[in-house]
This record gives C-alpha cells, structure tokens and sequence, in this order.
C-alpha cells in the first residue's frame, strides 16, 4: 500500500471528524465520520461554505475569526461550536485546528480535526447541576443526615448538624457515629444499625440522645436505611430528627396516628400506613382526593374491605410479599381515575421494622408516572423509526458498494480475458448478494419473502445476459418470509441453481427459456429450476458430493441443514433436468394463506431419471 492510501485509509476510517477547507472556507474533504455525524454526503457540501449550512448563525463569526486566524499563520488553535446536522440535531464538537502551507509559508489549506462531545458534554452539565440540586438540599435541610461506612466511621453529615448540635461538619467527619451518643442510648442505636444492614433497602427507626456542643442532651428519632454497592453494603445513611419534649414512654396511638398523618399529608401524591394485619391506620388528603369523597374512610380496613375482589387480592398479596420478605416492592399499573381516564401509577410498598426487628407494618406510597411512559413510549418508538432508517442507509452503502466492486471486477475481465469465466461468476455472486442489500434497502423491512426476492434475482441474472430466455412464474404471492439470517445463503443457493440450468442447458445460445417457478409445497414452498437441455451424468450424486462443479459445491456448503431439501432429476425424454428447492421452518414463516389448497399442479416425470 502506498504512503498516499495508507493515509487516505486512515483518514476514512478513523471516528474523528477531519474536514479541509480552502482559504476561502469551502469544503474541499468531508470525510466518512463527518458524513456519519452530520448525515450530508461529501458530493453534496462539496465547495460549500461550511457557515452556510454547519454553524448556528450566532457562533458563524466566531467560528469565521478561528478560521482567518489559521489562514493569517496563527496555528494550530483549538475551537469548539456546534454543528447542525441534515436532519437538524445539534452537535457539540471540540476542535485542533492547523494549516497546510505552501513554499511560502502561506496557508493553501486549513485542516479541522474534531471529536463529538454533545453526549459527554451533557452529562458533565447533568453532573454540575445534579450537585448543585443535592448542595441545595444539605444546606436546607431541617433535620440532620449522615452518611455512615460500614466502619461505623461518618464519611458526610450535613450542614444542618450545627444548627441542631453545634457542631462544624468538620468535627465529626472521621469520628465513630456512636461518640456523641449518649451511653444508656449507644446499645440499641447498635442494634438499629446491625439491622439496617441485614435488612438492605428497608427502614430501621431508633430513638437516641446526642450530646450537644455545650454538653446538653437532645431527644433524636433517627431513621437508619442501607446503602447498597453490588455486592456488598458499603454504607448506611441515618437521618435524624429532634423530639426533645417528647417521651416515648408516655406516647399513645393517638399522638402516633397523628404524627404520622401529618406526615403523609406533606408527601404530595397519595400514602399510606398499614398495620402488620393489613389494616389501614391512615392515608394521606392526596389519596383521599385521588379516589374522591365518595370513597369509604380506610381507616381500620383491610384491601377487601374498600377495593372490588381481584383488585384487592392483588394488592393483600403483595402486602404479604412485603412483610415476608422484609424487603421494599416496586411497581407500575394502570388505573382508571374517573370517567374512562386511564393512568399509570407507580406504587412504593416499604416495611415498617421496630426497635426489635419485628415488622408492624406497611408504608405506601402511589405516583403517577403517566406523562413519563408516554415519553418512553414516543421515545421507544422515535428509536424504532431511526433504527429503521439507519438498516435501510447501511443496506442501501452495502449494496453501493458491493455493486462498485461489480464494476471494478468486470473492467478487470476486460483486460484479462484468461479469467473472464471466474471474475464473472464471481460478479454474478456478489451480485445475488446485492439484490439482497439493495431489497432492504429499498422496502426498510425487517424481513424478505421469496416472491421478492426471486424475481429480483432472475432481473438481475438477466442483466448480466442480454436477450436471456429465463422464465418465472409465481403461483402463490404471498407465499414465505424467509428467516433473516438464511436470507443470503438463500439468495446465493437460487442464484447458483439458475445460472448452472443456464449455463449447462446453453439457453444463451439454443434460445430455449429456463424456467424459474415458485409454488406451495403443502407446508413448505418450492422453488422450481427446469433446463429443457443438458443432462445430469450417470456418476452425478449432490448429496455424496459426486459431479459437483465450483457452483453446486457453493450450494452444497450453503444449504440450511433444517427445513430445506434440494432434488436434481433428469426429465423423460431426450434432454432436460429439473431441480426442485423445497423450504419449509425454520428457514421461511409461512402466511396463513398459505394451504394444500394452493398447491400448484405438477406435471409427473416419467422414464429414467437421477433423484438426489
């Protein structure tokens, strides 16, 4: 390989764009990556201004100001700006910018290599404001949140910790999580620890007291959740709250239903609380007004109480998953919210666990996640369509370039006539291939049928040979999808058996038609070759590999082993063959119209003849 191709193969393959410009700033190389990215041909930019349809109008000057740079002898330098692709997507692209020059020193050419960054540079904003959205919250926070290592050491605890305790977060940070706690408190706060992490992704409660910076003790209930790192915990997150003035001792159910009804009023979509029993012991005003005030109050009922029978066995059963499990349960359903308005719902079910592990019950909670499916839903389908696009593009250059080496083989026949019989029968191969690629391309769909594929072949056969007496028929025409990777071997077995029948029964030469039939074989369909000429040899045997010429051996190699069956006969009479391709599933996926009763009528052989 030459220096020159190494480089122009270097160039047209490698991801980075690399586009040159005259000192005029029209395009004068656009290689592969920029057609990828950009979905413009190098033929259509050719001698363009890349401002002219590239740029976003307000960066064109100061892409414009890069570019006279370069052309006045100041490179390299780097830019960045988007481009606007055909299809009018933005592209953010980082660029090394130099220049070729000439004897003089002067620039002749400017030279652009750059990278695609839109998604990396989207994430990084993703992450900025991610940050920014959790620094908020730290420093807003009104209760205390730590994050705690397996060590027991605290690794982050946020700001909120002087406000509450007085201390700087610095001043814990490093320090065990149980050094501030007081000492009647520290055995059960153990506890809840050890079961926060024998329980990941449940909730585990504790009362405790801390001591405050000037030596005061302050009531905490602080709530203890594992944080997970497949496949080992490697931390636990505890947020607590202050309850000074409240003694536990003396609470009543009362002052706890209230508490934790004030709770789920506060959460913004509709919540619940459960006893072990199903029971409900409260719901939220949201979930009141999701089911309206025709609803019955939950209080002190079960699933089977509120809800018709399967909705409520459904729902009991995973309330018992639940609290059997210890684990917390994650779902999505639809539900018909009032007048033929159906939504999707997504339900949290989490285990209530207390002090002593047991599990006293369930808390829930419902959000409608409507509006997110139906944007997955477009989303899923906008993918689809530009996944349909692209197969069909990539067929399409297939294709393209399959037919250029076409090209290139039979200019080479011409000027060596010694090898014009293989260079051909290998045109006519790679031809057999393109009809294929040049079929997806041109329908975009996922899957071919032989009353397609065939007649493309036998027009492309005839194309090869001018005035060709080759004849088809179809009898069933919709007959057999064809599996897609038996899709080629296929196309390359039919091609084989058709060009053999022309070549042997001299068809080109006696003007005596081949004949090409499709026809329903019963659960199958069969592909019929009949050659009025030619015979096959007394020693001719395909399945034992005798007789075979470079096509039949082609054929042989290709032959699906499950669902399809190839006969060679001799037909009665002074001259003939017939060959009989019968496929059945897998290789094709018969149509419902596809039965006995479409069978086409066959004409019975008679005298000697060669079965294989």
């Amino acid at each position: 390989m030459s220096e020159t191709s190494l480089y122009s193969t270097i160039i047209e393959t490698t991801h980075a764009l690399i586009v040159v410009l005259d000192t005029e700033g029209r395009i004068v190389m656009f290689n592969n990556a920029c057609e990828r990215l950009t979905g413009y041909r190098f033929e259509e930019v050719k001698g363009r201004h890349i401002w002219d349809f590239l740029l976003l109008p307000e960066e064109t000057e100061g892409v414009k100001a890069a570019f006279n740079d370069l052309t006045r002898g100041q490179f390299p330098n780097t830019h960045a700006n988007f481009w606007i692709t055909k299809a009018g997507e933005r592209r953010w692209i980082e660029w090394s910018n130099s220049a070729v020059t000439n004897e003089r020193g002067e620039a002749v050419h400017i030279i652009g290599t750059g990278i695609d960054v839109t998604e990396k540079r989207a994430a990084e904003q993703a992450l900025r404001q991610s940050e920014a959205r959790f620094q908020a919250l730290c420093d807003n926070a009104l209760d205390i949140t730590a994050i705690v290592a397996s060590d027991k050491t605290i690794r982050f605890i946020t700001p909120s910790v002087k406000r509450i305790l007085g201390y700087a977060c610095e001043d814990l940070i490093g320090r065990k999580c149980f050094d501030i706690c007081h000492s009647d408190d520290v055995t059960a706060t153990e506890a809840a620890f050890q079961r926060a992490i024998d329980n990941p992704g449940t909730v585990t409660a504790v009362t405790r007291r801390m001591r405050h910076a000037d030596g005061s003790w302050i009531n905490f209930e602080s709530f203890w959740i594992s944080l997970l790192a497949d496949p080992h915990i490697n931390g636990i997150v505890v947020t607590s709250r202050d309850v000074t003035g409240r003694v536990r001792a003396q609470q009543t159910l009362r002052e706890a239903q209230g508490r934790e009804r004030a709770l789920l009023d506060s959460i913004p979509y509709a919540a619940w609380l459960k006893d072990a029993a199903g029971r409900y012991i409260a719901v939220n005003q949201a979930f009141r007004d999701r089911f309206g005030d025709d609803f019955p109050d939950p209080a002190g009922k079960t699933n089977r109480d509120i809800f018709p029978a399967e909705t409520a066995t459904k729902q009991t059963a995973e309330d018992q998953e639940v609290i059997r499990t210890r684990m917390s349960l994650r779902l999505e359903r639809q539900m018909r919210i009032g007048e033929g308005n159906e939504r999707w719902i997504e339900v949290i079910k989490v285990p209530v666990i207390d002090e002593s592990g047991d599990v006293i019950g369930i808390t829930g909670v419902a959000h409608d996640v409507t509006e997110r499916k139906l944007a997955e839903a477009q989303r899923i389908a906008r993918n689809a369509a530009q996944r349909e696009a692209l197969v069909r593009e990539v067929h399409h250059r297939i294709k393209n370039n399959l037919q250029g080496t076409i090209t290139l083989l039979q200019e080479t026949a011409r000027g060596h006539p010694e090898s014009a019989g293989l260079l051909k029968m290998a045109s006519l191969r790679l031809d057999a291939v393109a009809t294929v690629h040049g079929l997806y391309g041109a329908t975009g769909e996922r899957e071919l049928r032989l009353e397609q594929i065939i007649p493309r072949l036998v027009s492309s056969l005839q194309s090869f040979h001018d005035h060709l007496p080759l004849r088809l028929s179809v009898s069933n025409p919709d007959s057999a999808p064809v599996s897609e990777n038996e899709i080629v071997p296929l196309a390359l077995i039919i091609n084989e058996l058709i060009m053999n029948a022309i070549k042997h029964s001299r068809a080109t030469v006696d003007g005596h038609p081949v004949e090409v039939a499709l026809e329903g074989a019963g659960n199958g369909v069969r592909i019929v070759i009949r050659s009025p000429l030619g015979r096959f040899p007394r020693d001719f045997n395909f399945d034992a590999g005798a007789g075979l010429g470079s096509g039949l051996s082609l054929v042989k190699s290709l032959l699906p082993p499950d669902g399809a069956l190839l006969r060679f006969e001799n037909a009665p009479g002074p001259g003939g063959t017939r060959v009989e391709l019968t496929l059945r599933p897998p290789v094709i996926a018969l149509s419902p119209a596809v039965t006995s009763s479409t069978i086409a009528a066959r004409e019975p052989l008679h005298g000697a003849h060669s079965d294989h």
